[in-house]
């Protein structure tokens, strides 16, 4: 009888493919990072714009307080430097007044100046806009009104 060596061979299709899929595995992973590395970037440019307006804002607040301190109530609203874009208005009992400079979406800066403490008491931000959040779900759902409901099956 014939006997059949078996010789051992390297399976080279099998090495290929895992180096494949090796290199497909890093190339997604790398467009991942990518994409994580430029999301970061671009939250971080506009944190740095808001957080840089605030102090804009506060650094001008700090400034009209400065021009009406030792005025009386009615000297402090029309000669007091208000910022551009800004108002100034006393408060119902007329012991304080209120400023309030905008910022950037939708938020404003609203700095209270006590007139008999002759200083500023609060500043702080709030939404000068209502933030609406639209629940809308615009589907196409087929051709010839479909999405209205007017298309249905027979």
């Amino acid at each position: 009888m014939k006997e059949t060596e078996k010789t051992s061979r390297i399976n080279i299709g099998t090495a290929s493919i895992v180096l494949i899929l090796l290199l497909l595995c890093l190339a997604v992973f790398s467009l991942l990072s990518l994409s994580d590395a430029q999301a970061s970037l671009s939250f971080a440019r506009r944190r740095a714009e808001s957080v840089q307006a605030f102090y804009q804002a506060d650094a001008s607040a700090q400034k009209w307080a400065d021009s009406i301190r030792g005025k009386s109530l009615t000297d402090a609203l029309s000669l007091g430097i208000v910022p551009e874009g800004a108002s100034a208005e006393a408060s119902k009992d007329g012991s304080t007044i209120i400023l309030t400079i905008p910022l950037s979406q939708g938020q404003s800066l609203m700095a209270e100046y006590r007139l008999s403490d002759e200083c500023l008491i609060s500043s702080r931000i709030f939404n000068s806009e209502d933030y609406a959040i639209d629940t809308r779900l615009p589907v196409w759902t087929g051709p010839d009104g479909a999405e209205t409901g007017t298309n249905t099956p027979s």
